[in-house]
């Protein structure tokens, strides 16, 4: 589990995220993700990302994009780059430190967190469009990962305990 620190940019930052996310205009888009990048650079800190390894993962991290909804072998995933999946699953680690299932799965989870956000589909239809295998294992991932049911979620029903994070 990470947590971001507790301070003025912080809940700057997340209250620019909610205030800007569901609007579909060039500059929200933007400042969402400024806002997110912003966020996303603390569990960066301190680690040096090899130029040339990101760049071999450049056809791999577009393959997921384009994949993520259906099953993803690690050996697909390893074949990209004439690697061994073992090899594979360990440079995936070593540059972005997270294993390349856990990737898939937060990739997933975003797209269902749009989807949840832009779409009136049902959570069992998003569950399935973004690759799980079924609604419940989705809620379940996605209260544990997020902290809310995507119900909650959805009707933007943030807890108080989740608030004093932001």
């Amino acid at each position: 589990n990470y947590c971001v620190p507790e301070n003025e940019m912080t809940l700057s930052l997340f209250e620019t995220v909610l205030c800007h996310f569901d609007r579909n205009t060039q500059d929200s888009r933007m400042k969402v993700q400024g806002a997110m990048e912003l966020l996303m650079s603390d569990f960066f800190v301190g680690t040096e990302i090899d130029r040339h390894n990101l760049v071999k993962f450049d056809r791999v991290l577009r393959f997921i994009d384009e994949n993520y909804s259906r099953e993803i072998r690690l050996s697909e995933l390893a074949e990209l780059m004439k690697i061994s999946p073992m090899y594979f699953s360990n440079l995936f680690k070593q540059v972005f430190h997270i294993s390349p299932k856990q990737y898939v799965l937060q990739k997933r989870l975003n797209e269902g967190q749009r989807l949840l956000l832009e779409s009136d589909l049902s959570i069992k239809e998003i569950a399935y469009s973004v690759g799980f295998e079924n609604e419940n294992y989705f809620s379940e991932f996605f209260t544990s990962k997020v902290g809310v049911s995507p119900r909650k979620f959805r009707s933007r029903q943030i807890p108080k305990t989740m608030k004093s994070v932001l």
